[in-house]
């Protein structure tokens, strides 16, 4: 007999996948030397991973869906998908491809398309969707069907990490010719209101078996920070991101509440395209680890110069634009950077703004920013002052069972297609 953990270990999860029922699971438990007690609770527990089909979710997300914000991302894999997927170990897998590869080191890359793939209007998946949708974004890629299931791209220069590039939601296949409302995705876009919430039903014929468990999903926008709290705590949405770190000993209190962190990308940047000197001045000046203790209250790592900063001083008033766009103590990161810097003797004027690409009158910028870590380096003419830990808040009856990505916010943008109510 193997190992009576591993081997219960292993009857459980074949419990949750339905691949046996509760009696043959309580029986492997019992030869296994476990009292029933304990049998009879492992199979409980077990049972209570396994998806259950049903209800409206409600999100309410910090961010609108215009851009690239986690609600445009949560939005984006409930409809469509993309050629490959990072699943919640963080490994790359198969999406719409069902087998990629690349034989000379990543200049070109060989897409083999899943077939009996429909979109939402019936209509079957083919290499001429998925040449339409990266056309959008090819820049100087050579693209080819070598028939109606394989794509061929070639690259001007070999890139390793190009497959899993493919896995953000910029590229969520869309039909050839079509708008962006129709997908391959878990839920079919119904309706979208005057405020931008959007209303979605479940796709019955969804091709991944084991995923899209709500009936339907409602995805809105709140962007004030109390109120997201307060409609989490008041049971009037299922989900809400961007929680401030000062509020989690009252939502961990709740009974009705469950509180998720994750370390995720996104990070307070300051930036000075095309001016290494500015960078070079604020190297080391810059309060790396008070800005995590006191804006973070430690949820988070403190950024860090990459080198020794040269002796370099501001000829005049440092001029620093702040793109304060709803994350939670923006202006308050960015004053703490001022009033250190000063004493550095580098004097500072704040320049708030809502224009993200801001650089008018100022030297420099102070912005939130997201990046995957696994796909991009950082920005050359940038420094990372803070990196943020990702804080949702949800239903305690809102459930994600066992496995949980930590590559990036809201269960890697998956939300919808994975969790369920217990």
């Amino acid at each position: 007999m193997p190992h009576p953990k591993g081997y219960i270990k292993r009857q459980a999860k074949r419990l949750t996948k339905g691949e046996i029922n509760r009696r043959r699971f309580v029986m492997s438990a019992l030869s296994a030397g476990v009292t029933m007690p304990t049998a009879l609770s492992l199979a409980s527990r077990a049972e209570a991973q396994t998806p259950k089909q049903g209800g409206t979710l409600r999100i309410a997300m910090a961010d609108g869906i215009a851009q690239a914000t986690p609600a445009a991302r949560l939005a984006a894999f409930a409809i469509g998908n993309s050629l490959t997927e990072v699943a919640q170990d963080g490994s790359l897998v198969g999406e719409l491809a069902r087998e990629f590869g690349t034989p000379d080191g990543g200049a070109t890359w060989v897409f083999d398309l899943r077939q009996g793939v429909t979109f939402h209007d019936g209509r079957s998946l083919t290499s001429a969707d998925v040449l339409a949708t990266l056309a959008t974004f090819a820049h100087g890629m050579e693209l080819r069907a070598t028939d109606p299931h394989q794509v061929v791209v070639t690259l001007p220069e070999p890139d390793p990490a190009f497959a899993r590039k493919l896995a953000d939601p910029r590229f969520v296949t869309r039909p050839e010719g079509d708008d962006q409302q129709i997908g391959t995705g878990p839920y079919v876009l119904e309706a979208e209101d005057a405020r931008g919430t959007l209303r979605l039903t479940r796709n019955p014929d969804y091709w991944k078996p084991g995923r899209a468990h709500f009936d339907r999903v409602e995805l809105s926008t709140l962007p004030e920070i109390s109120a997201r709290q307060q409609a989490i705590l008041a049971g009037d949405v299922d989900y809400t991101d961007g929680i401030d770190p000062r509020a989690l000993a009252l939502l961990q209190r709740a009974p009705n509440v469950g509180v998720l962190e994750v370390a995720c990308g996104r990070h307070i940047a300051v930036t000075a395209e095309g001016a290494p000197s500015v960078l070079n001045t604020l190297q080391n000046r810059l309060p790396y680890q008070e800005l995590l203790d006191r804006i973070l209250l430690g949820h988070g790592t403190a950024g860090g110069a990459d080198a020794p900063a040269r002796p370099s001083s501001m000829s005049e008033t440092l001029r620093l634009a702040v793109f304060n766009d709803g994350v939670p103590r923006t202006m308050e990161a960015a004053s703490l950077i001022a009033e250190r810097l000063s004493e550095h003797g580098v004097p500072v004027d704040l320049i708030p703004t809502t224009d993200p690409s801001a650089r008018a009158e100022a030297h420099a910028r102070i912005a939130w920013q997201r990046q995957d870590p696994a796909v991009e380096g950082r920005a050359p003419d940038s420094l990372v002052a803070l990196w943020a830990n990702d804080i949702s808040a949800h239903s305690a009856a809102l459930t994600h069972g066992p496995d949980l990505a930590t590559n990036y916010e809201n269960d890697g943008a998956r939300l919808i297609e994975r969790w369920w109510f217990a």
